[in-house]
């Protein structure tokens, strides 16, 4: 299910009308957010830490390099991340790809 979950996030996510957005969100949408206000439960109880997210194989556009005008670089995911407190599961994920170093806090809530 978590395919299914994340490919309709990840859609939604890349600049669609209202009304796409609106037709697409029908599907899983009481379940996602059940998921996402359970994230956010558990969030309240776990402590900042650092987790490692690795993505193997996948090109990013040059400006997900190039910082903007407020010196911000990156991008989002629309989809749930799974992450490890340990660097190398998240390595053996990465396999010739990225690796994400990402420390937790009251401001990037994740369980």
């Amino acid at each position: 299910m978590y395919v299914k979950y994340n490919s309709l996030l990840r859609r939604l996510g890349k600049g669609q009308s209202i009304e796409q957005k609106e037709k697409n969100t029908t599907p899983y949408c009481t379940t996602i957010h059940l998921i996402s206000s359970g994230l956010i439960k558990l969030s309240r109880v776990q402590p900042a830490l650092c987790l490692y997210r690795g993505i193997k194989r996948l090109k990013y556009p040059t400006r997900f390099w190039r910082a903007d005008k407020f010196g911000v670089k990156g991008g989002v995911e629309f989809g749930f991340s799974s992450c490890s407190t340990n660097r190398d599961v998240a390595l053996g994920y990465a396999k010739k790809g990225y690796l994400f170093e990402l420390m937790t806090g009251m401001v990037t809530r994740g369980a």
